[in-house]
């Protein structure tokens, strides 16, 4: 499901019916370069840069012009979607595998975030916040990876889920029957239960 509005930690962007971009925020100018992209399906405002996927797979990109993870993301294809966590960008391709990039640009998955062996994944969405990824796969399962996941944070019974939203402490699962699941610190979803 591509986003059609973003907020990043000091700008947001929206994308519009036509596959246009908008942005409003400021970071010294660079962020909000979304002038002439077009034919965009799926946004990202990520820490002081902008990222849009376009419908051929390619990404767009608008942040300081040096930045190592321009010239990387750049050459990415067969993109469906961009999330970002705290300094790292991650893109979901069309044939739902997830692969991304720290801030100097080294492979995310030597890291705390590995995503080798995830697949048909429909999603994902990066905290932020606290630097952890979720992964919803096609068949209603959720996978997880990164650092500073919520304490006692457990995905791995989840099914049935078709939508997915993370904080600081939980992370929350939308059932196919309307019911909602969370896992985390538990005082900040008890009343869920």
């Amino acid at each position: 499901f591509p986003s059609h509005d973003n907020a990043g930690s000091v700008h947001s962007l929206g994308l519009t019916s036509t596959g246009t971009v908008v942005a409003a925020g400021t970071v010294n100018g660079t962020s909000l370069t979304v002038d002439g992209w077009s034919d965009v399906v799926s946004i990202q405002a990520g820490h002081k840069m902008s990222f849009g996927v376009k419908s051929d797979g390619t990404v767009l990109f608008g942040g300081p012009t040096g930045s190592t993870t321009k010239n990387i993301v750049l050459a990415w294809s067969n993109i469906k979607q961009i999330t970002t966590t705290y300094q790292m960008v991650f893109g979901l391709t069309k044939n739902g595998t997830v692969f991304g990039i720290d801030s100097y640009g080294a492979d995310a998955s030597y890291s705390s975030y590995n995503t080798i062996g995830w697949t048909n994944i429909k999603t994902i969405l990066g905290c932020s916040t606290n630097g952890y990824l979720v992964g919803l796969k096609n068949d209603g399962t959720v996978v997880l990876t990164g650092v500073n996941i919520p304490v006692g944070a457990d995905v791995s019974g989840w099914t049935n889920i078709i939508s997915v939203a993370c904080s600081t402490n939980c992370i929350f699962g939308l059932k196919s029957n309307g019911t909602l699941v969370a896992t985390g610190v538990e005082k900040y979803f008890s009343p869920l239960s």
